[in-house]
């Protein structure tokens, strides 16, 4: 089974052959989020496999389940922080910061971002050597999604293996940590969308056609998401 790197791997001779591929526009033919790369479309399915959409797709749920906490089995929406023996996720904390001392804030700040740095550290080591590539999609993804200010921009400008510092000197607070990964999650989705073909190869190596089903319908109401924020981003533009 390929193990390629989440991203794109040093090894890729492509950055050779293509001396403008910096992804400045979206490709013409639909307004999904997707990167006009050739890099990419050549990497898909090749380099970017079905497993490299797996790890993405199994990072976007982690971030989504700090943002929004998951159901428990009476349908109630649980965080994964537990505080004075209350669970919490990225949102309810984000309401509830001005109410706490701040030391109480920093040392429940300092859980969730270590947390995170744990979490991450696999996805990093896989990413390491790819740091030009890495930003330049990062970039684009905080463009379409008109967030020009990211704190994800500064994490991923972060020298290699200095990011976990990126994150202790920008995320000062809750609502600073939850507009961090909600742009992660966004360029997660914006990398699963760009690469279809190895987006179908996963989706083929579901064994379960209803759990196929399901997954082929995340995936499809993800990229309606993603074309919703667009055309806010273009009509704002225009």
């Amino acid at each position: 089974m390929n193990r390629k790197m989440v991203f794109i791997t040093p090894l890729l001779i492509f950055n050779c052959m293509y001396t403008q591929d910096e992804p400045t526009e979206q490709r013409k033919k639909n307004d999904n989020v997707i990167f006009d790369s050739a890099i990419l479309r050549t990497a898909d399915g090749h380099f970017i496999t079905y497993d490299d959409v797996g790890i993405m797709l199994q990072l976007r749920e982690y971030l989504r389940t700090m943002l929004y906490g998951t159901k428990d089995k009476s349908g109630i929406l649980v965080g994964p922080y537990i505080f004075d023996d209350i669970p919490h996720c990225l949102r309810t904390l984000t309401l509830l910061e001005k109410k706490l001392d701040a030391t109480v804030r920093d040392a429940w700040l300092t859980q969730v971002r270590d947390a995170f740095k744990e979490r991450t550290q696999d996805t990093k080591k896989r990413a390491e050597g790819t740091k030009t590539q890495q930003y330049m999609y990062i970039k684009e993804s905080c463009r379409l999604h008109n967030r020009p200010n990211s704190i994800l921009l500064l994490w991923a400008q972060a020298p290699e293996g200095q990011e976990d510092d990126a994150i202790d000197i920008h995320v000062r607070n809750f609502y600073d940590m939850a507009k961090f990964v909600l742009d992660l999650k966004d360029f997660l989705e914006d990398m699963v969308s760009s690469c279809p073909k190895a987006k179908k190869q996963f989706l083929d190596r579901i064994p379960n056609k209803e759990e196929h089903q399901k997954l082929q319908q995340l995936l499809d109401h993800i990229l309606e998401q993603q074309k919703a924020k667009i055309n806010k981003v273009k009509s704002i533009d225009s």
